[in-house]
């Protein structure tokens, strides 16, 4: 009875953390995506995703950011700022009850407000 306590409370825990995840792969893109518009600098928006995101567990490892200009970089085009970050298990008790990684992705659109051109 015990052992299943402390799975049930162990999995609680997982669950907690993968909730805190979600938020924070929701949070890094829209802070790529909002530095991203008013700079139109790809490389800026991943560093500011980045630095939103680098308190989720792994990060350095298990985070991907890409930037995407669908219409073209002109002021009035759409960015997109996909984050992508694969949470690790806080305890490998749990590898036999859950299958595969866990992996979060989101995806942020907003026009860009400056052009290139100066």
């Amino acid at each position: 009875m015990s052992f299943l306590l402390l799975v049930v409370m162990l999995a609680l825990c997982q669950t907690a953390l993968a909730l805190c995840c979600y938020l924070g792969v929701h949070h890094a893109s829209r802070e790529g995506v909002r530095k991203g518009v008013e700079t139109n600098d790809s490389e800026l928006a991943k560093r500011y995703a980045r630095s939103a995101a680098s308190w989720l567990p792994g990060a350095q490892e298990n985070l991907q950011v890409s930037v995407r200009y669908p219409k073209g970089n002109e002021r009035g085009d759409p960015m997109e700022v996909e984050v992508e970050y694969r949470m690790p298990l806080l305890f490998p008790l749990l590898e036999n009850l859950i299958p595969g990684d866990i992996k979060f992705r989101h995806t942020t659109t907003m026009n860009i407000e400056r052009s290139n051109h100066r």
